[in-house]
């Protein structure tokens, strides 16, 4: 009997992706799948030479694969929600298909509670440090999870009685340039003063450190940086990064076994909610030792053993 074969359309095969990714081949291997990566660009990326990777979407057909995974909050910065939507029913509509980070009507859904992990991470610095002068860095506002976490920080901040300029917001698209222009915009265009700048992932944040770092401005020692994901990069640079851990192995494994209950016909949630939670480290301005860096490593990779066994 032939092994089924699952395609993944991802953007790229670094960063958060591949730490999905990596639960995706575990429970392909579980399951005894083949897994086909389709890595193309952003959709309808102004890029003229990104345009031509996303050529290879159009060779996926019910007659390469049995059912697909869609990274669909990684590949949407330059297009709507309802087109998003449309490229995703394309598929959808000949394929059993499973949506990554954001919801798709009709098709379903692994999604991560953007707020919970969040809302303490804004706690953690208003209570436990008492920073008020916040800077932030949202994602693209098309991006659901962008959004929600742009809305949990306003909403978190008016509960503490601490109020927004919108200087202090700088509307970025989750790559790493954006930490760098958000930097520049702030200290040289808007010259605000700030102690913390919250960003709404790691890579963004991690283009803030290296920033501010070549600037000679200490972190965190002068401004204090967080992130959202928890990525590798987060923790290996310098200073650690602060920021909102994500299960992603878990993500990719529960895609894959999602998508083996629906070819098989079983009725399975539209929507499956994991949790995040606060990871803290240097660059809120805690201690942050080694020590408890491997407690957070060797934490993980029970969790990766639990789905494994």
């Amino acid at each position: 009997m032939s092994r089924m074969k699952i395609g993944v359309i991802v953007d790229n095969l670094y960063n958060y992706q591949w730490s999905i990714l990596e639960g995706v081949f575990s429970a392909g291997e579980n399951y005894n799948l083949d897994i086909l990566c389709f890595t193309g660009k952003h959709l309808n990326t102004p890029n003229e030479n990104d345009k031509k990777g996303n050529l290879i979407y159009n060779l996926i057909s019910k007659k390469n694969v049995d059912g697909l995974i869609i990274f669909s909050s990684a590949i949407c910065p330059y297009i709507t929600h309802k087109e998003l939507v449309n490229f995703c029913h394309n598929y959808s509509k000949d394929i059993p298909t499973i949506s990554i980070g954001t919801t798709i009507e009709k098709i379903p859904s692994i999604i991560i509670d953007n707020i919970l992990g969040f809302k303490e991470l804004l706690v953690h610095l208003i209570e436990d440090h008492g920073y008020k002068k916040f800077a932030f860095i949202t994602g693209p506002l098309n991006n659901e999870e962008a959004k929600i976490r742009y809305e949990t920080f306003i909403n978190v901040l008016k509960e503490y009685g601490i109020s927004i300029n919108p200087q202090n917001i700088y509307h970025g698209d989750f790559l790493y340039n954006s930490g760098r222009g958000a930097v520049k915009t702030f200290l040289d265009e808007r010259k605000i003063d700030i102690e913390v700048i919250v960003s709404s992932n790691d890579e963004m944040a991690i283009g803030a450190v290296e920033e501010l770092k070549e600037r000679g401005i200490l972190v965190p020692e002068d401004i204090k940086v967080t992130g959202f994901d928890d990525t590798e990069g987060a923790k290996f640079i310098t200073p650690p990064l602060t920021t909102v851990s994500q299960p992603l192995y878990e993500m990719g494994w529960k895609s894959v076994e999602s998508l083996v209950n629906l070819i098989s016909g079983e009725t399975i949630l539209d929507q499956i909610y994991l949790p995040t939670k606060l990871i803290i480290r240097d660059s809120c301005g805690c201690t942050y030792s080694a020590i408890e860096k491997a407690k957070v490593d060797i934490d993980k990779e029970f969790t990766k053993l639990d789905y494994i066994n």
